[in-house]
């Protein structure tokens, strides 16, 4: 259940940026809902320690992230997003 609620957040995340939705408040809303998932992995032990360890580094990566920043950050961001459902969904 933690990835498809990281599958989602980070989706919509994406859609806000993409198509310049994003504003300060709903930025902060995104990075408290992936801080919401963090905890979850961090407390949740899972049998795909390797899911978990890729979608822990995704978030870390969003944490840090400045609102300046999103355009670039999520032209980055997408491709391993788009990977990690792909490899996912070959499980």
């Amino acid at each position: 259940m933690i990835f498809l609620d990281y599958k989602k957040t980070a989706e919509e995340f994406i859609n806000l940026v993409q198509t310049k939705k994003i504003n300060n408040e709903n930025f902060n809303s995104s990075k408290a809902k992936f801080s919401e998932i963090l905890e979850q992995i961090q407390t949740v032990k899972s049998d795909n320690f390797n899911l978990n360890t890729e979608i822990h580094k995704q978030i870390l990566d969003i944490l840090t992230l400045d609102y300046e920043n999103l355009q670039n950050f999520v032209r980055e961001f997408t491709p391993k997003l788009t990977a990690l459902i792909k490899n996912t969904e070959d499980l």
